[in-house]
């Protein structure tokens, strides 16, 4: 597979993905793929507050966890294949900010056309929507808290 192309089965992935998880115990809460200029390499990005309440390797303990019984189901992941920020760092709480921003609710993945976030140049982005619990939340996590 070309590394520098998004397939459509990578698309479709991490909306499975992100359906399935909170099913097995994980709820991230943005995730996104990201093309930075960089290293010009598609990258999976999930944001989990895990990261800063328990840790990242507790967290990526819990993904694994979480991901274990829906492998079989993803043709293009793999725990590797994940990245995983914490909704303060840079990128995390970019990826909130903006995800807040659009105007409309969307319901599948979509480009960003924006150049930096998180401290990163990027080549092209696509997220994917918020969760609902996160847009219904009474206490949704604030930005940069």
């Amino acid at each position: 597979m070309d590394t520098n192309a998004l397939v459509k089965e990578q698309l479709e992935d991490g909306e499975k993905l992100l359906r399935l998880l909170p099913q097995h115990g994980f709820d991230p809460a943005a995730a996104c793929w990201l093309l930075t200029s960089y290293d010009g390499r598609w990258r999976f990005y999930m944001v989990s507050p895990l990261v800063e309440t328990e840790g990242i390797n507790v967290a990526y303990l819990r993904l694994a966890e979480a991901m274990r019984p829906i492998l079989d189901e993803l043709s293009t992941f793999d725990l590797t294949s994940v990245r995983l920020v914490g909704t303060t760092q840079p990128l995390g709480r970019d990826l909130l900010a903006a995800l807040q921003r659009v105007p409309i609710r969307r319901t599948r993945p979509f480009r960003w056309k924006g150049i930096w976030l998180g401290e990163r140049a990027l080549d092209n982005a696509y997220f994917y929507p918020l969760p609902a619990w996160h847009l219904s939340n009474s206490n949704p996590p604030t930005v940069g808290s």
